[in-house]
């Protein structure tokens, strides 16, 4: 039994391009693939870093000698206060600048 298919080249060519995209959608998956099971391996790789990172600082403070908690607690306090001194400045020098761009967009907008 035959069957006359109207536009054969046409629907030729629909397959075709059917079929290439199906490929693209293929191979894409497959590189999505790989990528999972890279990133797998990093999580792992990261778990396992952490676990001895955590062991060697458990260490560090088992083997350091202990100090009274009062002068490092001053020590914080100290840093942070001039730490909000520092950000002042910065504050400052971008309000100016931003005062400048208003005044170029201000002449600017005269012209």
């Amino acid at each position: 039994m035959h069957v006359m298919v109207s536009q054969p080249n046409q629907s030729r060519r629909s397959l075709l391009q059917s079929n290439i995209d199906i490929i693209r959608i293929l191979k894409g998956y497959e590189k999505l693939k790989i990528i999972k099971k890279e990133r797998l391996l990093y999580a792992n790789y990261i778990k396992k870093e952490m676990k001895e990172l955590n062991t060697l600082v458990e260490n560090l403070y088992e083997n350091l000698p202990h100090v009274r908690q009062e002068r490092h607690i001053e020590q914080e306090k100290e840093s942070k206060k001039k730490q909000k001194v520092k950000e002042k400045p910065r504050n400052t020098e971008l309000d100016r600048l931003e005062q400048d761009i208003k005044k170029l967009q201000d002449k600017i907008n005269s012209l």
